[in-house]
């Protein structure tokens, strides 16, 4: 929520530039939980409570056509100026900017309309000058400016079984939108004015909602430090390794592929808002980029519950899933082998070239218990040996 929000104050006025490309903070969420369970709908209506008080943010509607949608983009005009000096001699630009707080993502969304899908799928790429253009019968043309759509869905699992993963895979908008699980509340409450977090949360929104004023007034282009590019690099040419390995696993998890294949856009578009949220100044730290890795780690690690069939594997799947353990524990065998004793965080990180993060820390955990793998610590961290029961 606090993203998303975030986000929608930020609009298109900054970004990152690289060249033949700019990264936006918008963002494509949806919240999976089962319904009256996880309180999906109140954290949304939390963050719109908050950008209805921002001068020039838009909000649309959670329930639209592709035509009426395209309608509301349009005329959510946001025009501003760029640069410093007299107003008269700065840049000028005029976007199309919306944030969507939908409460039940099937009132939205149709799976089954290309048209929609093929849009958000455009509109998430924010490209530069006239985007989309589009004829209708009842509103007639729609142009759409320097396009920014920023969404916050909310939907359930069941929902999510029978109209996205029967139906949604190798779409272009898979590997552009988010899915954060939640199987149940972090407490439950009875009466919400009775917490002392509560009462804490109210008192606070007026000064939340005034550095989000502040954040809304930032624009120009973010600068990433050198401390923070170098450790971007070395990232990146580990998960491209990765992504390599496990397109290469004949029983792969596509979902993860799709979120693989634009985590790296995913980190970047959060560091613009970590970095928003921390400082005026438009710098991205390494600070920034290493907190945003982390959180589409937590993430990903979500994710087998929504796609990976976790609580009921058929005998398939279970198959599939044996398979890609014995592809790992191979190469992890011989790695031990020619380094007796190697950091946890590289044992899971090795497991993770074949499957999930959650996943690769499951597996490792099974190792454990079947002595094929122990653990130490001592003072200079946790460490991991072949077993007494390793075997080829």
């Amino acid at each position: 929520m606090a993203v998303s929000t975030i986000a929608g104050v930020l609009r298109r006025r900054v970004c990152i530039d690289q060249g033949t490309f700019k990264w936006y903070p918008n963002f494509f969420i949806v919240l999976v939980g089962e319904p009256g369970i996880v309180k999906k709908g109140t954290a949304i209506k939390t963050g719109l409570r908050l950008l209805r008080d921002i001068p020039g943010v838009s909000i649309g509607s959670d329930v639209a056509t592709w035509q009426g949608f395209l309608k509301q983009l349009e005329e959510s005009t946001d025009s501003f100026a760029i640069g410093d000096g007299p107003l008269a001699t700065r840049k000028h630009v005029t976007t199309n900017a919306l944030t969507i707080p939908i409460t039940e993502w099937g009132t939205f969304i149709d799976p089954n309309d290309p048209i929609m899908i093929n849009m958000l799928t455009k509109l998430w790429d924010c490209e530069d000058g006239i985007s989309l253009s589009k004829t209708t019968l009842t509103q007639g043309d729609i142009t759409i400016i320097n396009p920014f759509v920023n969404m916050l869905a909310a939907t359930t699992p069941t929902w999510m079984r029978d109209n996205i993963r029967t139906q949604f895979g190798g779409w272009g908008l898979s590997s552009r939108i988010i899915f954060i699980f939640a199987s149940r509340p972090a407490r439950i409450v009875t009466y919400p004015d009775e917490l002392q977090t509560a009462r804490a949360l109210n008192s606070r929104l007026e000064p939340l909602a005034a550095d989000l004023l502040t954040i809304s007034k930032l624009q120009g282009t973010y600068t990433i430090t050198e401390a923070a590019r170098a450790f971007t690099r070395e990232w990146n040419l580990a998960h491209v390794d990765r992504q390599i390995n496990l397109a290469a696993q004949p029983d792969h998890n596509p979902w993860l592929s799709y979120f693989l294949a634009r985590k790296l856009d995913y980190s970047h578009k959060l560091a613009i808002v970590l970095a928003a949220a921390r400082r005026s100044e438009l710098v991205i730290d390494r600070a920034e980029i290493t907190d945003a890795v982390a959180r589409m780690d937590e993430v990903e690690g979500e994710m087998r519950n929504i796609f990976g069939e976790r609580e009921r594997l058929a005998p398939a799947a279970a198959s599939a899933a044996a398979r890609v353990n014995n592809a790992s524990w191979g190469p992890l065998y011989l790695a031990l082998q020619a380094n007796p004793r190697l950091p946890a965080s590289v044992v899971s990180g090795f497991l993770a070239r074949y499957m999930d993060f959650r996943s690769a820390n499951d597996f490792m955990a099974q190792l454990i218990s079947m002595q094929y793998l122990t653990r130490e610590q001592d003072a200079d961290g946790l460490w991991c040996r072949l077993g007494p029961q390793a075997q080829p």
